[in-house]
């Protein structure tokens, strides 16, 4: 978005000084002022004390002017936390006097952020000069105005993000019309209540980079020549929608596409092999050609139902930048798909690893003995999959982990010892394994463990009660019939030393009476033995 808006902000400076008099002034400032009444809320009393008429309009926040006419050409106030609605004189800001024609000054329009409602005001529509609209995170309600297509400059347009309530958002279809905008580049719908198909007029604006038209409702399939009619393409965002069909097969002729969510939605089919694989698809294998997308940078998976392995090929991608990547792969989220294998022991060479999250898959095998401590990962999440073995000792030096999933799958042994050591852990789950032998009491120097979960296991001996351990109840331990501990775990109590000592006691008083009697008969003997032999 920052980079659209520039390009568009440059164009901006370039538009040709609108032809002014006097009057046209003071239509500006008259819609300038028709603005501010229509504003009920402000909280931080920027246009109260700033839009005054003491002060030239175009010196007032938010607001430019061209260089010698003095006419509005941009109104930019964003966050502000403005409330209120646009006034339909807004529109004035680019109509000057009839009889010269109009002439439209208005090239950039930004409230976006603040609270302004109602419907967008067709007067906008007037302001033909218009390149950038944003909109986007405010509570705006109706529908997408057709007359947009009215705009033939418009370079970007942002309408999300305005659901701020369940009363105030935009609904109803994308208008066909706005195919006729073939200047667009940046197109943001997102995070609305759109619902009905995604017009295939929108994918034959072939001077688009950036689509965003997600979380949703909308249906329907992608069009099998996608990547045909929009080759310059760098952003394609509909997950959370009702899209369903196939992958389009070209999408692989979007060569500068850095960045494609398609999770959460209706996808069947699998990854096309033309593309290796480019983010989140819904069914089918993620193909060992994604090493073929050299430019990647950012791929999300989670949330589908892929099959098969993950393929060794995703480490080869240099420039991802998030996920799957080599030396510079920060997030690698794959979960809930159906994954199987093993982990490739590749990934644990990652080095800038952040977010690790292979959770919900059917991945099987061992973590590696030989893998390495990788000092900059926070999160790890495995849970959820048949995964067996011991927990390595090695996750110990995991320095920055601050949350630890491995709930759910076939773990044994004991917990290592060097878990405690794990100083900036938060979040720990050990959950639904096996698990066995007592509670590691290194976990208490863990000083910052909020959540411990190690229940459903084959644990025993004494719970510990020291550090995080004093904070925790039954819930952390149940299904570990051998533990014994505090009441407040709900375990039998331990064998204390002193009952422990009276049993040991009890025996004693018969054993060693009995072994005296012992060494008195075997003396008896003896002497018996060495009298008859003097005897004789």
């Amino acid at each position: 978005m920052e980079r659209l808006l520039m390009v568009s902000l440059v164009g901006v400076l370039s538009v040709h000084s609108c032809l002014a008099i006097s009057s046209s002034n003071v239509i500006d400032l008259s819609t300038l002022l028709a603005f501010k009444s229509e504003v009920k809320l402000d909280p931080n009393n920027i246009l109260g004390s700033n839009w005054t008429e003491a002060e030239n309009f175009c010196i007032w926040v938010g607001v430019s002017c061209s260089r010698h006419r003095q006419r509005v050409t941009a109104l930019r106030l964003t966050d502000m936390g403005l409330q209120g609605t646009i006034s339909p004189y807004v529109g004035n800001l680019s109509l000057l006097m009839p009889e010269i024609g109009h002439l439209h000054c208005l090239g950039v329009l930004i409230l976006e952020s603040n609270l302004l409602e109602g419907v967008i005001p067709a007067s906008i529509q007037q302001c033909q000069k218009l390149q950038v609209i944003s909109l986007a995170g405010n509570a705006f309600t109706g529908v997408i105005p057709k007359w947009f297509s009215n705009l033939p400059l418009l370079h970007v347009i942002f309408l999300g993000w305005n659901n701020l309530t369940e009363q105030n958002y935009l609904h109803g279809s994308i208008p066909s019309e706005m195919g006729n905008l073939q200047n667009l580049n940046g197109m943001n719908l997102g995070t609305n209540k759109l619902t009905g198909l995604i017009p295939l007029a929108i994918y034959n604006i072939s001077s688009l980079l950036d689509i965003m038209l997600d979380q949703n409702s909308l249906s329907g399939t992608l069009p099998s020549t996608l990547g045909l009619w929009l080759p310059n393409l760098e952003k394609l965002i509909l997950n959370h929608n009702e899209v369903s069909g196939d992958i389009p097969l070209y999408l692989s002729n979007c060569s500068q596409l850095i960045y494609l969510d398609l999770g959460f939605n209706l996808f069947t089919g699998k990854v096309p092999k033309n593309i290796g694989h480019s983010e989140k698809l819904q069914l089918g294998a993620i193909p060992p050609t994604i090493k073929e997308i050299k430019n990647l940078r950012r791929l999300y998976l989670d949330v589908n139902q892929l099959e098969q392995s993950i393929p060794i090929e995703i480490c080869l991608l240099t420039n991802l930048g998030e996920i799957g990547n080599l030396t510079n792969l920060q997030t690698l989220l794959l979960s809930s798909n159906s994954l199987s294998s093993s982990i490739p022991s590749s990934l644990w060479s990652l080095e800038n690893l952040l977010f690790f999250d292979l959770s919900l898959n059917s991945l099987s095998g061992g973590l590696h003995a030989n893998m390495r401590a990788l000092k900059m990962l926070q999160i790890i999440d495995l849970s959820w999959n048949i995964i067996s073995g011991d927990i390595p000792i090695i996750l110990g030096g995991f320095q920055s982990l601050y949350s630890l999933n491995v709930s759910g799958n076939s773990f044994w042994g004991p917990i290592p010892e060097s878990l405690g050591e794990l100083k900036t852990l938060d979040y720990m789950d050990l959950s639904h394994n096996n698990l066995s032998v007592a509670i590691s009491k290194s976990l208490e120097a863990i000083s910052h463990l909020q959540y411990l979960n190690l229940s459903f296991n084959n644990l025993s001996e004494e719970i510990p009660v020291g550090g995080p351990f004093a904070n925790f109840t039954t819930t952390s331990v149940v299904g570990n019939e051998a533990l014994c501990g505090l009441p407040i775990f709900q375990v039998q109590p331990c064998r204390s030393y002193s009952t422990h000592k009276s049993k040991i006691k009890f025996p004693m008083k018969v054993i060693l009476p009995a072994i005296a009697t012992v060494l008195i008969l075997v003396a008896l003997i003896l002497i018996l033995v060495l009298l008859q032999a003097e005897e004789q």
